[in-house]
């Protein structure tokens, strides 16, 4: 009789084989580790579950996953949607600072808050460019 088990992440049911009784198995939605509890006959022929036994799973290869995200189209396009928006913040954060610059020559002190402003825009055109 198969054995159905839910991932607590997600909540995704399975049917697993009473050969996989005690060990644990991957939500292939989440990933997430389930185990598969043992299950013994009482008297009255009903299911009880009883804890499996601790075991440890083999380490994960993220390799593929990793190789497989590269390949998307979406992350070779934000990428240099990053470079183009990078380059932009940092021009746009030369130009506000050359309008600082005018309005100290002219005397307004109270300009000087605006460079809180560029260091947050120049921050974000490095970051893009780095990314």
């Amino acid at each position: 009789m198969p054995i159905e088990v839910s991932c607590r992440k997600c909540g995704k049911a399975y049917r697993v084989k009473d050969e996989r009784a005690g060990t644990k198995i991957r939500c292939k939605d989440c990933q997430t580790v389930i185990e598969v509890p043992q299950t013994s006959e009482d008297d009255y022929g009903d299911q009880m579950w009883s804890e499996p036994a601790p075991q440890s799973l083999p380490p994960r290869n993220k390799s593929r996953a990793t190789v497989a995200l590269k390949n998307t189209p979406t992350s070779a396009g934000g990428s240099f949607f990053h470079k183009v928006f990078g380059v932009l913040a940092l021009l746009l954060a030369g130009v506000m600072v050359l309008g600082i610059g005018l309005q100290l020559s002219k005397g307004n002190v109270r300009s000087l808050g605006g460079l809180v402003v560029v260091a947050a825009v120049g921050g974000v055109g490095i970051k893009w460019l780095r990314s």
